[in-house]
């Protein structure tokens, strides 16, 4: 603390250890994951007119400066259980600066896995995010 004021290296410090936290829950998910999910041919689902619908209006409530806005977003777009679904809730929901917003997204992504081929979307997309933190790139889902 700084005159009774938090210094913002702290602050930032808190929120790096959170997204760290973050990332070690979703590999926990995924790998979890792996036992939960049946062995199945999945095919991916072509987007339909309920979908493209709700992925339009995620992404424009997406860019609301409201919180609140954003967290009922992912929360409501995380009711249609697709691996697109998936997809835009690991880019737009795990990359806004907002902490509540990021914990939407992890809550959305648990409810997700339950489905086989959302489970098998986020299996590959822990694959990839290994592979490319093995090869010493820094961990980030594509």
């Amino acid at each position: 603390m700084i005159g009774g004021r938090r210094s913002r290296g702290n602050g930032l410090e808190q929120q790096g250890q959170s997204m760290r936290n973050e990332s070690n829950w979703l590999k926990g998910l995924l790998v979890a994951g792996l036992f939960q999910v049946q062995i199945s041919a999945a095919v991916a689902t072509p987007p339909d007119a309920e979908f493209v619908t709700a992925k339009q209006w995620f992404l424009k409530e997406m860019k609301k400066k409201s919180t609140e806005a954003r967290v009922a977003a992912v929360d409501r777009f995380a009711e249609l259980a697709r691996p697109e679904t998936a997809e835009y809730l690991l880019k737009r929901g795990f990359g806004d600066p907002e902490t509540q917003v990021r914990v939407a997204a992890q809550r959305g992504l648990r409810k997700l896995a339950s489905d086989p081929e959302v489970g098998f979307f986020l299996i590959d997309e822990l694959k990839k995010s290994l592979r490319k933190s093995a090869a010493g790139e820094s961990i980030q889902i594509e």
